[in-house]
């Protein structure tokens, strides 16, 4: 941090009791996703947590990327919690399974931080992780990776919460290991994070367990945090692994205050321990001799074996084989052909069995999921999941389609009167929307426009921000992919028969109703 920064920081600082949980730090929605955010209004309620003489947190990028401050600090990042009204970030830190530890009071606490209540937060849009972040202003060599925002795991009164990453961050980042360890006074520590949203930091300088160490359930260091370390790992300097949890500070300056790894470890069901220490060189070396010895043991007790199979073979008559088994399906227009040839079967009428996806095959799976109560969407047309569903139903399924009696012959037609022609659906025009997502609701408005035949563009505002849309309107069917700033998702759904309104499911959770003005 510039030491105007860190000036301006101190500027806001009070003395007058302790800190529950970091100060929030938000900036403009239209800025998540990018590492380097500006500042100007994230600056506004910064206070320090506890800063014990000078300020000693540096830089990791100032060490070696070799050294075990780089290595250790490859598994911790920023996190951005993007909600209606704003994005904040926090630190997050990864274990095993591609799963984020950080605090509940960033997800979903921060929708009940005061400031966060006062501008009207409702819901948290979407979650990412940053990891490799470790020079002020640089993107380069950072990589980021979309978070499912509802917790596998979130504990208030521990202030934890386990998060799953969309991806393997596991394999370039690694994880961090937890220690169940009770740690003793003056203990030393290292805090790794992000304060401020800025590059990673680490505090490791009169950075200690402070006497007593264990106080009220909470783990009390004297290791120097700023607004943005809020679920940073506490890490134990001597085993290298993660002993508490950091969450809150003092204003007073003395001391800060972590969750024991332990007591979270006590409680959880997702989170494990890390395996004892492995044996003595020796006894490792007496092992692998024993598992060697038993290993050609078993290899020649395999090979006499085979030996006498293969003279058994010999003596015996070759038997006709076995039929080869049906072949599995091995792409998706297998499914998909499989798909169709089931649904004629139950008579839902999907039409020749080439394995293209046409108006005739989705109405036919329409009417299939209208008919019976299987856990599907439109949207799941085409995949194993669904090719399932279909194939343990046997019968005549959908309701069979009666055809409009043809006109009779004698009736006449006055001259010039043509044949009724069939609706026509358009998105063109003004659309007002409202949404029910797994971490609160939203509402707003989306004009669309034509983009030629049946596809359209679209502009989205409403209350959990700006974004775009493009998609077609094949019949009745609509699929469409939404962009809010770095997030894409796509959604499906079905037109009303009088073209007036939609109902649709996005990929992100959220079930939207949509009325044309």
């Amino acid at each position: 941090m510039s030491i105007a920064r860190l000036a301006a920081a101190v500027s806001f600082i009070s003395f007058a009791g302790a800190a529950p949980a970091q100060d929030l730090m938000l900036f403009p929605p239209e800025t998540f996703g990018q590492v380097v955010a500006p500042r100007n209004e994230s600056m506004l309620d910064v206070q320090l947590e506890a800063q014990v003489g000078s300020y000693n947190n540096e830089f990791v990028s100032s060490y070696g990327d070799r050294s075990i401050f780089a290595r250790t600090g490859r598994a911790v990042g920023m996190l951005q919690i993007l909600t209606n009204v704003g994005h904040a970030p926090c630190t997050a830190f990864l274990v095993e399974g591609n799963k984020l530890v950080t605090n509940h009071h960033c997800v979903p606490g921060i929708l009940k931080h005061p400031r966060m209540v006062e501008k009207g937060a409702t819901s948290i849009a979407a979650v990412q992780f940053h990891a490799g972040f470790l020079r002020d202003g640089i993107e380069a060599g950072v990589k980021s990776f979309h978070v499912n925002p509802v917790p596998l795991e979130t504990s208030e009164a521990l202030d934890y919460t386990v998060l799953q990453v969309l991806g393997d961050a596991n394999a370039e980042f690694g994880a961090l290991e937890l220690s169940a360890a009770v740690p003793n006074d003056r203990d030393p520590f290292w805090v790794i994070g992000h304060p401020m949203g800025e590059a990673q930091r680490i505090s490791r300088e009169k950075c200690q367990a402070d006497s007593p160490a264990l106080a009220g359930h909470r783990l009390r260091h004297t290791c120097d945090t700023l607004p943005g370390n809020s679920g940073s790992p506490v890490i134990d300097a001597g085993s290298q692994k993660v002993i508490g949890l950091h969450h809150a500070g003092s204003r007073a300056g003395d001391v800060n205050f972590a969750v024991p790894m332990a007591e979270i470890l006590a409680q959880s069901k997702v989170l494990k321990a890390v395996a004892k220490a492995p044996p003595a060189k020796a006894d490792a070396e007496r092992d692998a001799e024993r598992a060697l010895e038993a290993a050609l043991a078993e290899l020649e007790k395999l090979r006499a074996e085979k030996a006498e199979q293969a003279v058994a073979v010999q003596a015996k008559p070759v038997e006709p084989a076995d039929p080869a088994p049906v072949a599995e399906p091995v792409d998706a227009r297998d499914i998909l052909r499989q798909t169709q040839s089931h649904l004629n079967r139950l008579g839902c009428d999907a039409g020749t069995p080439d394995g293209i996806t046409g108006p005739r095959t989705r109405e036919a799976f329409r009417r299939f999921l209208v008919a019976t109560d299987v856990a599907l969407e439109a949207g799941d047309l085409g995949t194993a999941q669904a090719l399932e569903a279909i194939k343990v139903r046997s019968g005549t399924v959908c309701k069979q389609v009666v055809a409009a009696p043809a006109p009779e012959a004698d009736t006449p037609r006055e001259p010039g009167q043509s044949t009724p022609a069939a609706p026509v659906y358009s998105m063109v025009g003004t659309w007002n929307w409202s949404a029910t997502c797994p971490l609160g609701v939203a509402s707003g408005t989306t004009t669309y426009r034509s983009a030629g035949g049946n596809a359209f563009t679209g502009t989205i505002t409403g209350t959990s921000g700006s974004g775009t849309t493009r998609g077609s309107l094949n019949g009745r069917s609509y699929s469409a992919t939404e962009t809010f700033g770095w997030v894409t998702n796509t959604a499906s759904g079905t037109l009303s028969k009088d073209g007036r309104s939609l109902s649709i499911s996005v990929s992100n959770g959220c079930r939207v109703t949509v009325r044309k003005n």
